[in-house]
């Protein structure tokens, strides 16, 4: 994955330079096309916006709305304008984009709840290219940038009649994200089969020093009952044997281990069934029994809870 988005990105970032050499004018490139450049995974958007992954225009801020600029035609470009604070960075020497906290909010209207979460776990992740760019990003930063921009967009200067688009599934969304998560599949997991099902909200990435003194970085954990939640793709024969190697060791070592894979996250009944193994495995340690809300709750009703506001009624009936 990682060289697929080295490799992503440095054709994003040619193709912005031949762009900038033929119009010779410079210019700030957004949305999909700036995640592109930075080397961060595209979300995957809604229907009428799937054609921007596969379209090939460079996509650039506009100045104003009225003046956008025609440039698909005679420079493969497409021009945007969003009336927000925007932060620009040069991530690449000579290539300009929004920042990743900008590009994220102004995603935000394009994606689901559940991308957006997915999308802000990767840009605050281990495995992505920023760091290698010297770009570093804590949760507050998109804090932070959704507080300027409500208090911006609230000012007379900003000559808005309401709130951007987006905000309030940012506001939403920042209540889920978290630091440290290395892929979208593991922020699904905890979403919708750990957290969606009623269970203790585990630890990510939890740093775990096996007797060997070899150190593992666990997806999930819950220290406190030595259990892991690992979410496994199994992209290559070459890392099976050194995963197996991996859970002998972290099961040796006291630890319960439960392996979540593509299969168990395909439907609502298959998460279900993966949630009660995990339930399982706290049971065992705690002597406790443990109780799933096994119809599952939305994305959008784990954020409320989250963010200690009360649940719609609908939920609230069924869970009674």
């Amino acid at each position: 994955m990682k060289s697929e988005l080295k490799a992503e990105s440095a054709r994003a970032s040619k193709q912005y330079s031949d762009f900038v050499k033929k119009r010779r004018k410079s210019a700030t490139c957004c949305l999909v096309f700036a995640l592109k450049v930075m080397g961060i995974t595209t979300p995957q958007l809604l229907p009428p916006y799937r054609d921007w992954t596969r379209d090939g225009f460079v996509q650039v801020l506009g100045a104003e709305r009225s003046s956008r600029p025609p440039l698909k035609k005679k420079y493969g470009a497409a021009c945007y304008y969003m009336n927000i604070p925007m932060i620009t960075i040069e991530p690449i020497k000579g290539v300009y984009c929004t920042n990743p906290v900008c590009t994220w909010f102004m995603l935000a209207q394009y994606v689901e709840l559940d991308q957006l979460v997915a999308l802000g776990d990767n840009i605050l992740g281990r495995q992505n290219m920023l760091e290698k760019m010297y770009l570093h990003y804590r949760l507050c930063d998109f804090e932070d940038y959704i507080a300027q921009v409500r208090e911006w967009s609230e000012s007379a200067d900003s000559g808005r009649k309401r709130a951007p688009r987006g905000i309030e599934k940012c506001e939403m969304a920042v209540v889920l994200m978290r630091e440290r998560v290395d892929s979208p599949m593991e922020t699904k997991v905890r979403l919708e089969v750990i957290i969606a099902h009623d269970l203790p909200e585990p630890k990510i990435n939890y740093v775990l020093t096996l007797p060997s003194g070899r150190t593992v970085y666990l997806d999930m954990a819950y220290p406190e009952w030595k259990i892991c939640v690992e979410y496994d793709g199994k992209q290559h024969a070459k890392t099976w044997a050194e995963d197996a190697q991996r859970r002998n060791e972290i099961e040796a070592a006291g630890w319960g281990y439960v392996q979540v894979t593509a299969d168990d996250m395909r439907t609502r009944e298959s998460k279900l069934e993966c949630a009660r193994r995990i339930a399982a495995r706290i049971e065992e340690r705690t002597h406790k029994p443990v109780l799933l809300f096994e119809e599952g709750y939305l994305i959008e009703e784990v954020a409320a809870m989250m963010a200690g506001k009360p649940l719609p009624p609908r939920k609230r009936r069924m869970r009674e």
